[in-house]
């Protein structure tokens, strides 16, 4: 709500043009999201304890399924694409670029926010609330350009 809130008055006050955007786009891109892809694969408390951080090559052998995601989830999206592509009657010029929009669709910004609100309902002491989704996510990410 708060980052709507700042956007909104960026736009009225001509602070956000396209150019802004586009390097606040970059910035989210390159910067942050790999941050907190990065930090959320660490989750290393800094609280003074004695507790060891988790060992993050256990952490990522783990998530070795993720390996195949990228190809079921291209795969899928290709077929649904191919679907939507037809059922809506996508002009011949275009049909390549809708089946596309559906195979490599959103899979930072939405995912990390979903994974984020679903994650926060299940306890931490639960098998699904003592391990962060995200964790997950920066394996998926790192393997889906591959």
């Amino acid at each position: 709500g708060t980052m709507v809130l700042a956007g909104v008055y960026m736009k009225r006050q001509g602070i956000m043009t396209p150019q802004a955007s586009k390097a606040f786009s970059e910035v989210s891109m390159q910067i942050t999201i790999p941050c907190l892809l990065f930090t959320t694969a660490l989750d290393c408390k800094q609280d003074w304890s004695s507790n060891p951080c988790p060992d993050l090559g256990r952490e990522l052998r783990r998530g070795w399924p993720m390996v195949f995601l990228p190809i079921v989830y291209v795969g899928v999206g290709l077929l649904v694409g191919q679907v939507a592509a037809k059922v809506g009657r996508a002009p011949n010029e275009f049909r390549r670029s809708a089946i596309a929009a559906v195979a490599f669709g959103n899979s930072t910004g939405l995912p990390i926010t979903l994974l984020a609100v679903i994650h926060s309902q299940f306890g931490a002491n639960t098998n699904i609330g003592l391990v962060s989704p995200l964790l997950f996510l920066s394996v998926y990410l790192i393997l889906y350009p591959l």
